[in-house]
Order: C-alpha cells, then structure tokens, then sequence
C-alpha cells in the first residue's frame, strides 16, 4: 500500500521517501459478538514476528470477500446471516 515520492534531491542522490495511499474511514457499528470473532482471529493470524490488528482483518475479509464474489464462489449460507441481522 505503499508508494513512493520523491521528495527532494541533493546534488548526488534524489530523496525518496514513503507515500501512503489515499484511504478512506469507514464507521460501522458492531456487535459484541462480531468483536470478539475479530478479536479472535486477529489473535489466530499473529505471532510472535508480526501483530494483525482487527483493521487488517477487515481489510483481509473485504479482499476475500470480494474474490469470492467475482468468482462466483460465495457460499448462500452467508448472505442468510445478513438477513438474520
């Protein structure tokens, strides 16, 4: 997700430096059970090299989700549970 830019040059090398992609916030109210399945699998997918926080496991299941999608893989098991909500 990260870009560069270069930002400057000196008289014998160019700077280049990080830029972030434009992103967007999103707001959602969820439940305490939805955080806890968060919660869980960010848990499931760390270890001892790498934390997963609960925002990369919503972004993982939006590119899953996604794929499935355009693949037409998409259990209709799992549209019932938007109904239930």
């Amino acid at each position: 997700m990260l870009s560069h830019q270069v930002v400057g040059t000196t008289p014998d090398r160019e700077v280049d430096v990080p830029k972030r992609e434009k992103s967007k916030r999103l707001q959602v109210v969820i439940s305490e059970e939805q955080d806890s399945l968060l919660t869980k699998t960010a848990y499931h997918l760390s270890n001892p090299e790498r934390l997963v926080s609960k925002s990369e496991v919503v972004r993982l299941g939006i590119a899953m989700l996604n794929r499935a999608v355009e693949e037409g893989h998409l259990d209709p098991e799992l549209l019932e549970t938007l109904e239930e909500r």
